[in-house]
């Protein structure tokens, strides 16, 4: 379970959107990732809402608009599926979270 906060510390409203990255073979390929809007930090908890996505099928996650000088904060949540195999038990699993943030234009 990870917090994090994303400011638009600009004038301009931006659409934002999350992109991740996983390394490897084994845990990389079962482990999942749900990215949830929260509230407050002490929220980000396993099990919250949104769809379970198979981390090396994640390409994309629409966060929305975020007005100039607003904050976000989203969970991200990893996970092993209870069927995985015991193998992969020991296993790290790397991989980079990328934010993208356009602006949105006033025409």
């Amino acid at each position: 379970m990870r917090t994090i906060t994303i400011e638009n510390a600009g004038d301009v409203e931006l659409t934002v959107q999350l992109a991740m990255h996983a390394v490897g073979e084994g845990l990389a390929q079962v482990a999942m990732l749900r990215v949830t809007p929260i509230v407050a930090a002490g929220e980000c908890v396993a099990g919250l809402s949104g769809t379970l996505t198979p981390i090396a099928d994640f390409r994309h996650e629409d966060v929305g608009g975020l007005e100039a000088g607003d904050t976000r904060m989203m969970c991200l949540e990893v996970s092993v599926p209870q069927g995985a195999d015991p193998a992969l038990s020991g296993e790290s699993i790397s991989f980079a979270l990328a934010l993208n943030g356009a602006q949105v234009s006033d025409t």
